[in-house]
């Protein structure tokens, strides 16, 4: 119950529970259930931002799933560690999490975590700007997803295909992509992932100079972003608003030019200031768009 009002942005709800749920396993002793409510806590404080709790939560998640020979919950566990490596830029871990848990998914035959794993290794080669080695093991990853009829996991992908399109400069394929992704999780009222998308879809028509479209798109990310707490993701928003603001100030000149830099620069400095706060990977790229922009005012 606690990871579904995650999932939903209920955050203080779902704390609640899983700290019930933690207490209630230890106290009959359920080894099991404990590390299975550490893993859920991780996620949710990896949601917050908050990437050295995370980090704790799942080692200690790992730890009880190994000493119970537990393998679905080791790779899970796994899985759950390199999400929260990768959130805080700790590319070379993430990357050993995720194959280690692939090669147990493998091995005990999960369709649906191999799924997971080939997308969030895809991820990790994207961070690193290897998109064609990324969309290989996402469309590893959107096959199974399909197969099984798992419309959250394909979501999920063509999300990350959407992106590795747009930096590949394929930006039909990446429009495609990505409106057949946002249709997914809208009707799954998965908020999250609808934010995250419209952020790629604003992010993509900000490339094609359609500036107009792409300020909606990134609007409606940064309204659901910030109703539902999603911190991490609003700083990103935030930053590809300022980056589109930059653009359009290039088609301007003398004061209006000035003033719409002066807007991007807020946002930016905004973005940047959440992701160093919470120690996110992509702080370092933000940082140096921010100090690009300053340079031109």
């Amino acid at each position: 119950i606690g990871l579904q009002y995650c999932r939903l942005a209920l955050y203080d709800t779902a704390r609640d529970f899983l700290e019930r749920s933690i207490a209630l396993a230890e106290s009959v002793h359920d080894s099991h259930t404990v590390g299975t409510a550490l893993g859920n806590m991780g996620i949710l404080f990896a949601d917050n931002g908050e990437h050295d709790k995370a980090l704790e939560l799942h080692t200690r998640c790992l730890a009880i799933a190994e000493s119970l020979g537990d393998l679905h919950g080791t790779a899970t566990a796994l899985n759950n560690l390199g999400l929260a490596h990768f959130d805080s830029g700790s590319y070379s871990d993430a990357l050993a999490c995720f194959q280690r848990s692939l090669a147990i998914r493998e091995a005990i035959e999960d369709r649906r975590g191999l799924s997971s794993a080939y997308s969030n290794i895809g991820n990790v080669h994207a961070r690193l700007h290897a998109y064609d080695v990324a969309s290989s093991c996402y469309e590893k990853s959107l096959a199974i997803s399909e197969s099984l009829g798992d419309q959250a996991g394909a979501a999920i992908c063509l999300n990350n295909m959407g992106q590795s399109h747009i930096m590949l400069g394929r930006m039909d394929e990446a429009l495609d992509c990505l409106q057949r992704s946002l249709v997914i999780r809208e009707s799954l009222g998965d908020r999250r992932g609808v934010a995250s998308t419209l952020c790629n879809l604003g992010d993509l028509y900000r490339r094609q100079e359609n500036f107009t479209e792409s300020r909606v798109l990134l609007d409606r990310a940064l309204r659901i972003s910030t109703e539902i707490g999603a911190t991490l993701k609003r700083a990103g928003v935030l930053c590809t608003i300022g980056q589109l603001e930059s653009d359009e100030a290039g088609k301007l000149e003398g004061e209006e030019r000035s003033s719409i830099l002066k807007e991007a620069v807020r946002h930016l400095e905004e973005g940047v200031l959440i992701v160093e706060e919470l120690k996110s990977g992509e702080a370092g790229d933000y940082r140096t768009e921010l100090e690009r922009v300053l340079g031109e005012l």
